[in-house]
């Protein structure tokens, strides 16, 4: 063990010699840290004995590294930087160092070749330059070659045990998933495993499958992370060729079943077998087009079913059954007669899917029913998410949904029984009740009929039928009445021709005497009739002074509080609040929209020559073509949008006598400070000459662009601004000549963003 002789100094054991004399080494670490003593001396030699261990006896080969010379390591060394790595597998990150490009050609082996014994002698020779390094009193160069061997022993030898580790895993699980069968279960496990994430593999969509298929699945899965790229690739290559044979021969079966399928209820069903069997399966073009083809063909014999005369039972695909047994009134008691059944079974309910009442079901009508149940129960319960029913994932598919709040019906054989007979028995009592409303329908209306009506209204028939019968017989009365009511609604169209209308302020006497007139309308239709010819004469008085109204946002000014004054011009000049979605009101706010954008298209311009004036980018210069990817935007309109988006430009300069650069300085939205060199050159056949950016600068270093990187720089940086309110509204509560050209840009931004309807000024 290492011990520590004076303040900074550590002294470990020497290996050297046949006594043990002390070697001084001092090793300082990023941020002035001195390293733990104890963690240098580990890091010359306990370390390797760690490693060697965990592989066991596999590192007993000689090494197959060629160890350079110590100006070579030191060179290398040099670049050892922990913090800066790369993966070779998910979970395993090793120093950029270690790459094979850096790694090759040092030790002519790259990392994931290495061995115990090559580990071994590289920190030997990485040992013996930091003695020499030490003797030379070349400090920098001890540091980093001690780096460098922690990098090699401890990080290096750990990824190669776990790769090991890994890789034999995923071997001895080959076999046991070779000799599965093919079936969908397996496909569906097969599939969980290709997409999963190998960082964190998660295997929920397999939940549910048999344990011999995820057993070895769900094993390989714990490896994953530490299993390199091109091992997994090929893996998964594999894996995905074995899912394309599974589902190659279910889809040929299916195929067949589906053309052979007869035009019947039970070729229905069949059909419906299939798509069972494929929504079991994990997706795929083939499997997909086959469960069109039995969709469609399903579909084909449903529409003959429903044109056969007399009409018969139609099997609903598994959607419509559940969606029908699903609804949020479904199992809702319904009272018809002395007798009840749940509303799901009524007529208007159950003839729109299944064909004929339920009280026409035969025998085998029922029969079919059962089997249908069935199918669509199996299909659900093969779904992902099926295991947390009934509370499917909000993810889960439409199916699944709807079976969670409808699958009562897998279970509802008596209440089907008893539905059949309550409602045969109904049907006799509607006879009676339309009796009664030929009789209304005969008086005269006048007010010598309102004391009749009044008895015919509380006539017993009405009470053996069900709700929605018995309000059809209410609204026979009440339309009796309304006749009889009528006056109400002409006392109330002859105000509405009073009410003068002469300038825009005097709208808000016609809105308001259209809601005071219509609350002395008793009658629903009465004064919906009433509110329509209210919403036509507000729209005539609008649009004939829409001129006048288009005329005063014009006097409004061109600038951001101009704006302000626009969206809320109808209020102010109307005194009429909440106008946005009313009909008649939609051409004032068009024409809100018009001068908005006029408006808007007017600071673009004026915010961009004021821009280009302070940048000093004028005439000929603005009219320079920046290379953009297309066919080139004009240089002064690049720096106008490049600002706009949110990247400030703070400086240019032109060419000068002997060279024909440009730059740019700006603050880019991402990216900060940049100076940014263009010249021009010959970028796309056949084109002139365009500007170009080739170098780019930031305080602390310089690097050159490609054509194409600068043309995908110029579409991201020049796409536009994102603002929020909490970004836009301070910048709109400052006076104008207090905004500077950047904030003007951005106040524009935000004003597309109110344009747009996401949020309004506050």
């Amino acid at each position: 063990m290492g011990i520590l002789s004076a303040p900074g100094r550590l002294v470990c054991p020497s290996r050297e010699g046949a006594g043990a004399r002390l070697t001084k080494i001092k090793i300082r670490l990023d941020a002035g840290a001195i390293m733990d003593e104890r963690s240098v001396c580990r890091g010359f030699g306990g370390t390797i004995l760690a490693v060697m261990l965990a592989w066991g006896q596999a590192a007993v080969a000689a090494p197959q590294i060629t160890v350079p010379a110590c100006d070579a390591l030191k060179a290398w060394s040099a670049t050892v930087v922990p913090t800066d790595s790369y993966t070779v597998a998910p979970a395993l990150p090793l120093p950029k160092a270690l790459a094979d490009e850096a790694l090759l050609p040092v030790f002519g082996a790259t990392a994931l070749s290495w061995s115990g014994e090559d580990i071994k002698a590289a920190s030997g020779a990485l040992t013996l330059c930091y003695r020499e390094a030490k003797k030379a009193g070349d400090k920098p160069a001890m540091d980093a070659l001690g780096v460098a061997n922690a990098a090699l022993v401890k990080t290096l030898g750990q990824t190669l045990a776990a790769v090991a580790k890994a890789r034999q895993a995923v071997e001895s699980q080959r076999p046991t998933i070779a000799g599965l069968p093919d079936t969908a279960e397996l496909d569906r496990g097969l599939a969980a495993l290709i997409d999963a994430d190998p960082a964190k593999p998660n295997l929920q969509a397999a939940v549910g499958l048999p344990r011999e298929i995820t057993g070895p699945l769900v094993y390989i899965a714990k490896f994953l992370p530490y299993l390199p790229d091109g091992d997994r690739q090929q893996l998964m290559a594999e894996l995905a060729d074995r899912r394309a044979a599974i589902q190659a021969g279910a889809g040929q079966a299916m195929g067949q079943e589906v053309a052979a399928a007869p035009a019947t209820a039970d070729g229905v069903i069949g059909l419906q077998k299939v798509r069972q069997r494929i929504a079991a399966m994990v997706p795929s073009d083939a499997l997909t087009a086959i469960d069109g083809q039995a969709a469609a063909r399903a579909d084909e014999i449903r529409a003959g079913l429903r044109q056969a005369t007399p009409p018969g039972w139609v099997p609903p695909d598994c959607v419509e059954l559940y969606r029908w047994s699903g609804a949020a009134d479904a199992r809702q008691g319904v009272a018809l007669g002395s007798q009840s059944t749940y509303r799901a079974f009524l007529d208007e309910h159950v003839v729109p899917v299944f064909g004929i009442s339920v009280a026409a079901w035969g025998d085998e009508d029922l029969t079919r029913f059962q089997t249908l149940r069935t199918v669509c129960q199996a299909t659900w319960r093969a779904m992902p998410g099926a295991a947390r029913m009934p509370n499917p994932p909000a993810e889960a598919p439409e199916l699944l949904k709807l079976a969670a709040k409808g699958n009562w019906i897998d279970a509802a054989d008596p209440q089907i029984a008893q539905a059949r007979t309550t409602i045969q028995a109904y049907n006799a009592g509607l006879e009676a009740l339309a009796a009664v409303e030929a009789k209304i329908a005969a008086l005269p209306d006048t007010s010598d009929s309102l004391p009749q009506l009044y008895q015919l209204a509380n006539d017993p028939a009405q009470n053996s039928v069900d709700e929605a019968r018995r309000q059809s017989f209410k609204a026979a009365v009440a339309a009796k009445q309304n006749a009889i009511n009528a006056r109400a609604l002409s006392a109330a169209m002859e105000g509405l021709g009073q009410v003068q209308v002469a300038s825009l302020g005097d709208l808000a006497k016609l809105v308001n005497y259209w809601g005071a007139a219509s609350m002395t309308i008793a009658d629903p239709n009465d004064r919906q009739r009433f509110g329509q010819a209210a919403e036509q004469a507000l729209d005539e008085d609008i649009n004939r002074l829409l001129p006048e109204f288009k005329a005063k946002l014009d006097e409004m000014p061109a600038t951001l509080a101009g704006l302000g004054q626009v969206r809320t011009a109808v209020l102010d000049l109307t005194g009429v609040s909440e106008t946005e979605k009313a009909p008649p009101f939609q051409p004032m706010h068009a024409a809100i929209h018009d001068r908005s954008v006029a408006i808007i298209e007017t600071l673009h311009q004026e915010n961009c020559m004021a821009l280009l004036k302070e940048l000093d980018i004028s005439g000929d210069t603005a009219e320079q073509l920046v290379w953009d990817g297309k066919t080139g935007t004009k240089l002064g309109v690049f720096v106008c949008n490049l600002t706009a988006s949110g990247s400030p430009v703070h400086e240019y300069t032109g060419g000068g006598m002997f060279s024909g650069d440009q730059k740019l300085k700006a603050t880019l939205a991402m990216g900060g400070l940049q100076t940014v060199w263009l010249h021009k050159a010959e970028v796309a056949q056949g084109q002139a000459d365009m500007l170009v950016g080739f170098k780019m600068a930031d305080a602390n270093q310089e690097r050159p662009i490609a054509v194409e990187e600068w043309a995908m720089f110029t579409a991201m940086a020049t796409g536009g601004q994102f603002v929020t309110p909490e970004i836009c509204n301070p910048l709109m509560s400052k006076p104008e000549d207090q905004l500077t050209i950047e904030d003007k840009m951005t106040g524009v931004a935000c004003a597309e963003e109110v344009l747009n309807g996401s949020w309004g000024f506050q």
